[in-house]
Parts: C-alpha cells; sequence; structure tokens
C-alpha cells in the first residue's frame, strides 16, 4: 500500500528504482536541450531562427512542445556552464552563456527594450572578431564589463553540465529528483548483496506498506486488530520488532542482537549490523538474513490468518536459514559464516 508517486523514485529517495513518465520527459527533454546547445542541424536552426532561444520568455501561442522545453531549460539553467568559441551560436541576449547569467538580466530595465529591439536576433560569435571581443556601442557599461570577463575558448568544448561535458540519462534523470530528500535505510535495504524478494518486503515494512491490522483499519476496512502471534495490538514497528514472537526469531538469527537493552526496531535492527565490528561478509549475510526475517515473518502472519498453518520460531528460523543458505552459495568466502546457518 505505497502511493505509486512513491514507488516510482530512485532507490537512495526511498522509491524501488523505476522511472516515472515525468522522469522520462525530462530526461528526454535535457538531452535533446543538450543537443540543441550542441549542434547545428535543419531542425535546431530552424527553432533558434523562429524562437531564438529556450530561455525566451514566449508568448502563449508558441506551440505546448517547445513551452515543454523551455520549462525544462529554466529549471537546469544552475546546472550548465556555456563555454564560449568563436563559432558560438548562443542567442546574444537570452542565453545564460555570461557566467550564467544572460545579457538581458544583466542589462538595466531602462535599456532593455532598444537592446532587444536591435539585438534579438544576434548570436555570440557575431561579438567575436579574430577571436576578441568586438562589443558594440549601445551595451551599458555592466553588460561590457561582464562580456569581457568571458574567456574566449579556441576550440568548441561545447558547454558542461555541473562540471561534465559528457552528461548521461542518469546525469539528467537524477537532476530531477534533486529536491528530493535522501532517505537514511536505503543502504539496508539495497545493500550489495541484496535479494530482490526479501528487499522488496523490507522496503515495504520501512515505507509501512504491509497490510497490517492498523493499517487496514485506518482505511475502513474491518479486520481483527490483535497481532497473530502474541495478541497485542498488529503495527508495522510491533511487528519488528516488538513482538515476542518476531524478536525472539530475530535473536535465533543474530544473537548479538540480544546484547541490546531494549527491543530494536527495523530502523534500529539494521543500524547495529552496520555499526557493529562485523566482517563485510558478515554484514552482508545478516543484511540479507534480516530482510529474510521480515519476509518470513510476514509469510508467518499469513499463514496463521489464511493458511491455518501455525509454525513456531525455530521452524521459521529453519526457514530462513535454509532459504539464506541457497542465497549464498554462490558467495566466495561462503566458508566463513556457514557455520551461522547450520
Amino acid at each position: 500500500m505505497v502511493a505509486w508517486k512513491d514507488t516510482c523514485l530512485p532507490k537512495q529517495y526511498g522509491g524501488l528504482g523505476l522511472p516515472s513518465t515525468e522522469s522520462l520527459a525530462h530526461s528526454f527533454g535535457c538531452s535533446l536541450i543538450w543537443r540543441f546547445l550542441h549542434q547545428d542541424n535543419f531542425l535546431f536552426t530552424w527553432w533558434k531562427d523562429h524562437y531564438h532561444s529556450l530561455w525566451y520568455p514566449h508568448s502563449t501561442k508558441t506551440s505546448n512542445y517547445w513551452n515543454h522545453l523551455s520549462n525544462i531549460a529554466s529549471n537546469i539553467k544552475n546546472c550548465l556552464t556555456l563555454t564560449v568559441h568563436p563559432d558560438s551560436s548562443y542567442s546574444i541576449l537570452w542565453d545564460p552563456w555570461c557566467k550564467g547569467k544572460s545579457i538581458m538580466e544583466i542589462t538595466p530595465l531602462a535599456d532593455a527594450d532598444s537592446i532587444m529591439r536591435s539585438y534579438m536576433g544576434w548570436q555570440v560569435r557575431n561579438l567575436i572578431v579574430h577571436g576578441n571581443w568586438h562589443i558594440p556601442n549601445e551595451f551599458t557599461q555592466e553588460v561590457v564589463a561582464a562580456i569581457s570577463q568571458i574567456t574566449i575558448s579556441a576550440t568548441n568544448t561545447g558547454c558542461f553540465w555541473l562540471n561534465t561535458n559528457t552528461p548521461n540519462s542518469k546525469s539528467f534523470k537524477m537532476q530531477y529528483y534533486s529536491n528530493h530528500t535522501k532517505v537514511s535505510w536505503y543502504n539496508f535495504v539495497w545493500h550489495k548483496r541484496y535479494a530482490l524478494r526479501f528487499s522488496a518486503y523490507a522496503w515495504l515494512a520501512f515505507k509501512t506498506g504491509l497490510k497490517t491490522a492498523d493499517q487496514m483499519i485506518r482505511r475502513g476496512i474491518s479486520v481483527e486488530a490483535n497481532c497473530k502471534f502474541c495478541a497485542e495490538t498488529e503495527t508495522h514497528s510491533h511487528l519488528f520488532f516488538e513482538c515476542d514472537f518476531s524478536f525472539h526469531l530475530l535473536k535465533l538469527l543474530i544473537p548479538d542482537i540480544g546484547s541490546l537493552l531494549l527491543r530494536p526496531n527495523l530502523y534500529q535492527a539494521y543500524c547495529f549490523i552496520g555499526e557493529h565490528n562485523y566482517p563485510l561478509d558478515i554484514k552482508n549475510l545478516y543484511s540479507l538474513m534480516l530482510g529474510a526475517c521480515i519476509y518470513y515473518i510476514w509469510r508467518a502472519r499469513n499463514d496463521r490468518l489464511y493458511g491455518n498453518s501455525v509454525d513456531c520460531t525455530s521452524t521459521v528460523a529453519r526457514n530462513i536459514k535454509r532459504a539464506i543458505l541457497l542465497k549464498t552459495s554462490h558467495w566466495k568466502n561462503v566458508h566463513i559464516f556457514r557455520h551461522l546457518l547450520a
């Protein structure tokens, strides 16, 4: 029971790593803008002649797709660094080639109309003569000073996206999610040796997406509120790991957990593994085992509720160890921890 908008997020932002249609459209738009700034072909030349710049404030009569690209260009403006060379085709007035700003942003409002009328169709290369700046007298002192500070590159180095001139689709996609906050637990769920089935249930547990009694009641569905293991009120925090059944199972799998003064919640259990001085292979094993523990606790709960099958903690622990043994059989250093799965 996780909203689709929360599912289609990168893993570090709490999602499953599935791309949303909006992020795909943004990535494609960024890719097209990148080519628009770097290449000259019939389409891009027509766009420049007709629309002048992606950052030019157009009227509502422009096409929906151009408006879409203009909106993306405005959002990614701070990610771009436009370098100048003698054949630069950037719009002299509207493209942010002047240290991240356009000439129209620097020009005082009183002079803006006359500058627009005189230089609307000009490109940056029209200001460069024999590799040096040739700045018209109509430009204000602020504009002249800003342009004079721009270095003219001898060769076409293109523009840069966050200090790289070879961005990829992943770079564009991550920029779309730049306003999101990273979740602190994604490395626990999606560790190096994760198994998809177990990590998916761990992800659901962190997102409170399992259909526990409290979640069903909140949605107006009448269900029995008691935990199927201990008769306390069933919630995510109770199942993982306040419940006597689940905590005892956790101690059977990871005995060191018993040294904690209080029963851990899900996040604390993963933190205990991460902060403990275990070898890397043991940490990967315990992280995998904890995800399996979540899956098998939920499965045992449903077996009691729907399958009329009651397994004790020892039986569930054996099932988990058997599953983990199969998952780790191809690991390089399996001999280091095989005794923990006996």
